[in-house]
């Protein structure tokens, strides 16, 4: 996919080079994306539309250069926690029951003023255990195994977050879920990024948050939240 120069407009068509083609950029209005399908060529286009985008602009992060199957869903959420900016992504449509499932994308900050402090990762899935394996570069590896047979709540193996210890603002995401027990029923992955910000502000949207790894005062807490996606995609868990 050609590299991208980004632009802070609301919909903005970017040169890359003289005589390449234009790459387009979405740029979300509200604390929750459209659904998002992607193409065979590494873009995105909204559902019901057939333009396409090679990359997503949510606030001040941009979400591009995906490697997705055809077909695949995607969502993005903002919120603002607290001293914290919280983005958050969403993919599936097409995780296999039976073998692993590889997808990646940058996320990178374009605002030039800030980076991103840390990251959390989830599966949602109906029923049986998966694995996750992530790595992040720059960042390190998020690893760990969800068993959802466990009662009354699904329990983690392995680490489930990180911290940036190099204050990156461009990391490339690389992650494989695969099922770990016949049955499992796997509809998402979801990753939530971390951006410190220099003083608390308004909340946008709070009840309609998409992910649910939220960094409070420093500190990262897991707290699935099924609110916005749960709307949309009844039947996820």
């Amino acid at each position: 996919m050609n590299k991208h120069i980004s632009t802070l407009a609301l919909a903005a068509a970017v040169a890359l080079s003289s005589g390449q083609a234009h790459a387009l950029t979405y740029v979300l209005s509200g604390p929750n994306s459209p659904t998002f399908t992607a193409n065979a060529d590494g873009t995105l286009s909204v559902a019901g539309s057939s333009t396409e985008y090679t990359g997503v602009q949510q606030q001040d992060k941009l979400f591009d250069h995906f490697s997705l199957a055809k077909g695949d869903t995607v969502l993005f959420a903002f919120s603002h926690i607290g001293a914290n900016d919280v983005h958050s992504i969403s993919i599936g449509g097409n995780i296999s029951s039976s073998a692993p499932t590889t997808v990646g994308y940058d996320i990178s900050v374009i605002s030039g003023t800030v980076h991103l402090v840390s990251t959390a990762s989830d599966v949602v899935q109906s029923a049986g255990i998966s694995t996750l394996t992530e790595t992040l570069t720059p960042g390190g590896v998020i690893n760990f195994t969800k068993d959802s047979t466990s009662i009354p709540f699904p329990t983690y193996t392995g680490n489930t977050s990180l911290a940036f210890l190099a204050s990156p603002t461009l990391v490339n995401v690389s992650e494989t879920v695969a099922p770990a027990l016949s049955g499992t029923n796997i509809s998402f992955i979801q990753n939530s990024f971390i951006q410190s910000v220099s003083a608390p502000g308004p909340v946008p949207g709070t009840g309609a948050l998409g992910l649910g790894f939220l960094m409070l005062a420093g500190a990262m807490t897991k707290a699935r939240e099924i609110i916005g996606f749960g709307r949309r995609f009844a039947g996820m868990a």
